[in-house]
């Protein structure tokens, strides 16, 4: 998204006040809520904002949930800037899809939980690239979720070597250099074009 090619990444906090949750446009086996309920149960004086799609059909399922968590939960559709979200989030939880780009672009340590099979072979959401990937979201245990979202709300250094290789990826230059194939290659296309019409005239 293009609000993503200019927005700057804001310094890391030492402690986690604010976690992001968000699983895209649809989220089908409602990881949402899987999310909420392990963050409910690490400690910690933070703040939860759960971000839904325009999709999202567990509306009705959420909607009990939410009174039965301990944490105030805040929950937002249709937001204007996601990348501002992001940037203020010191933690956060989502798919495998194109956001874990927009969360590394930012540098917001990542917990990864995947919809689907396809979301597993995307090949960035990983350790080498500053991110928790659990797999795949309906075989990840909420003891499991629970352990590694404690480990990083607790540990700051952790977070901080997340957040140094996902900065470390270059992905606004990323962006410029698949701009200057498509010139190229739509360059090339004009002059091709244009010498045909040449030699047809």
């Amino acid at each position: 998204r293009e609000e993503f090619y200019s927005a700057q990444p804001r310094p890391l906090r030492r402690t986690v006040n604010r976690v992001l949750v968000t699983f895209g446009g649809t989220d089908p086996a409602n990881l949402t809520a899987k999310a909420l309920r392990a963050l409910d149960r690490v400690e910690g004086d933070f703040s939860v904002t759960c971000v839904l799609g325009l999709g999202y059909s567990h509306t009705a399922e959420l909607e009990k949930l939410l009174p039965t968590l301990k944490r105030k939960v805040t929950v937002r559709r249709n937001i204007r800037s996601m990348s501002e979200e992001i940037r203020r989030a010191d933690l956060a939880v989502t798919s495998a899809g194109r956001t874990v780009y927009e969360m590394a672009a930012l540098g917001t340590p990542t917990v990864v939980m995947a919809h689907n099979e396809r979301e597993m072979r995307h090949l960035f959401a990983n350790a080498e690239h500053g991110v928790a990937n659990l797999g795949l979201g309906t075989q990840v245990s909420e003891e499991e979720l629970v352990a590694k979202l404690r480990e990083l709300v607790n540990d700051f250094e952790v977070r901080a070597e997340m957040r140094e290789r996902m900065l470390a990826v270059d992905l606004r230059s990323s962006v410029e250099n698949v701009l200057r194939v498509i010139f190229e290659a739509f360059e090339k296309w004009q002059a091709v074009n244009s010498k045909s019409q040449r030699e047809s005239d």
